[in-house]
């Protein structure tokens, strides 16, 4: 998967299409990194990323969500998800399922963070959660800080899964290890 440029979009978002323009863009800037990187791809997507009341250069604007419970404008039981990103597809559906089981009387927050995506049970060690709602709007306002944070976060990530891969305590995941969990 390559990508994303930020090219406004002024179409419709249901008839979006990958111009020539941005996939030779795409391609020539792997390629820059990557000599091999092959002429020829299989498929191409396109997704748009709303930015929630935000003005200013791409780059700085933040890809972060808000899930808003609408309870207080008297809309009981609708819960909105706006803003994200792709790579925070697991946290904004947390949230939002937290939201949701607050109107459905159910116990406890999501417990999907304590699982891998190929569902084996992730160690205490391994778990971080999310800034907090005040950190969030804090780094929203500040990008730069906001992008240090996020390689911080991914840094300790990265060095708590090379320990694990270096002095055991995982194992590789295949195919069957998720189907073992997500079959039906």
């Amino acid at each position: 998967m390559v990508g994303p440029t930020d090219l406004a979009a002024a179409e419709s978002p249901d008839h979006l299409t990958a111009s020539g323009e941005e996939i030779q863009y795409l391609m020539a800037s792997c390629r820059r990194y990557f000599k091999g990187f092959p002429e020829n791809f299989t498929e191409t997507s396109v997704g748009v990323r709303p930015i929630l009341g935000q003005k200013g250069p791409e780059k700085l604007l933040s890809r972060g969500f808000r899930v808003i419970d609408h309870g207080r404008e008297g809309a009981s039981r609708l819960v909105t998800v706006a803003g994200g990103k792709m790579s925070d597809f697991r946290l904004m559906g947390e949230e939002a399922g937290d939201a949701v089981s607050r109107y459905l009387k159910t116990a406890g927050p999501c417990w999907t963070r304590t699982l891998a995506l190929d569902g084996q049970k992730i160690t205490d060690a391994t778990v971080g959660g999310p800034p907090s709602t005040r950190l969030k709007e804090w780094l929203d306002l500040h990008p730069r800080l906001r992008e240090a944070h996020a390689l911080g976060w991914l840094g300790v990530a990265f060095a708590r899964h090379l320990a694990r891969k270096v002095f055991g305590g995982s194992r590789p995941s295949n195919v069957e290890d998720v189907l073992v969990h997500y079959a039906k």
